[in-house]
């Protein structure tokens, strides 16, 4: 997650003698864009950071039960409504994170996960989504009534998710379904979106989001299923498969832009796989026409073998190329994260190639 950058000037109702991460957090719990929320989030998780959670706790509670109280889920027209949802959604996702056992909060995440009294959807997912991201206690205790009593596939199939990972072998016997191919559209979606918050490592589930990648077409359940193989893990059995998988999508759809997004996904997902036998794909990434295809592509190159590997397979593919055309190599090292390495290997190589015979 990005650094964080100078604290923002200090919101009113907070304290000035509060630290600049406390005051930080506050601030961004309204208003923060998604980077300053990525932010908020590394604040709160990683250990030797001092805030006030108790303060960051009270500012959120005021937010969720003033303006940002629970609606039904808005049009899709209603842009202001839409702003204030996502808001919502965001506060509950948060909360866990700072419960640290208080009762009114424990008691707020209990009803955000109930459907009758949180009608929109997507503030039931989140919310349940940040449980179990925070390993929030009182989650093993919502999950049932969700499955239960929830009417949306979205919620559902997420508490299913998490059941599953605690090795429930009902919930993992829905979530295969959910992916086969006598689901309707709308439980494969609700699956899709469950397993990119929370990873299952299921033969029959790898196999089908394979399939759906496979099969290329143009949807939110291609992304959703590239989404969720990225979480497969570079020591699990099924990596090959995922890598294997994600390459050729790469690859498959590189001479057509309306891919674009998807392949950034892929390309990101190939460099957390770490899988070599990929790297030839992401080096032919290298000239493409669009730039955010490029960086990924020497990025994931980067992370997958390392800088200074990276610049020598480089430099040999470039080795192979007309003089004309090496330009996007050299503008594939430039993307590359680590360019104190990047340049002491380029000068080390330099330097072996004038070594006299």
């Amino acid at each position: 997650m990005p650094a964080p950058g100078p604290a923002p000037a200090t919101p009113t109702g907070v304290s000035s003698t509060q630290s600049p991460d406390t005051a930080r957090v506050i601030a961004s719990l309204e208003k923060g864009s998604e980077a300053q929320r990525q932010d908020l989030e590394r604040i709160l998780t990683v250990p030797g950071i001092v805030v006030d959670r108790s303060a960051i706790r009270a500012a959120a509670f005021k937010l969720l039960k003033t303006r940002y109280r629970a609606a039904k889920q808005p049009e899709e027209d209603d842009a202001e409504g839409l702003r204030v949802a996502n808001t919502r959604a965001w506060l509950l996702y948060v909360l866990p994170l700072i419960a640290d056992g208080d009762s009114e909060c424990d008691a707020l995440l209990h009803a955000a996960a109930d459907c009758s009294i949180e009608f929109n959807k997507w503030c039931r997912y989140w919310c349940i989504a940040g449980q179990y991201r925070a390993g929030w206690p009182g989650v093993a205790s919502v999950l049932p009534k969700v499955i239960e009593r929830d009417d949306a596939d979205l919620v559902v199939m997420l508490a299913h998710a998490i059941r599953a990972q605690a090795e429930n072998e009902d919930s993992l016997e829905q979530l295969r379904n959910g992916l086969g191919e006598k689901a309707n559209d709308g439980r494969r979606w609700g699956t899709l979106r469950a397993l990119r918050i929370v990873p299952i490592e299921d033969a029959k589930m790898i196999q089908g989001l394979s399939q759906i990648v496979d099969r290329g077409a143009n949807s939110d359940l291609t992304y959703d299923a590239i989404w969720a193989l990225s979480k497969v893990s570079p020591e699990s059995e099924y990596a090959r498969l995922a890598g294997r998988t994600l390459g050729n999508f790469v690859d498959r759809w590189k001479t057509y832009p309306g891919r674009d997004g998807m392949r950034l996904k892929a390309l990101k997902a190939l460099a957390s796989l770490k899988r070599l036998s990929e790297s030839q794909i992401l080096i032919d990434q290298f000239l493409d026409d669009n730039p955010a295809i490029v960086r990924e592509a020497a990025r994931a190159l980067e992370s997958m073998i390392g800088s200074r590997s990276a610049v020598d397979r480089v430099l040999g593919q470039a080795a192979l190329t007309p003089d004309g055309k090496v330009d996007p190599y050299g503008v594939a090292l430039r993307w590359m994260d680590a360019r104190d390495d990047v340049v002491d290997q380029l000068a080390t190589l330099r330097r072996a190639s004038r070594k006299p015979c």
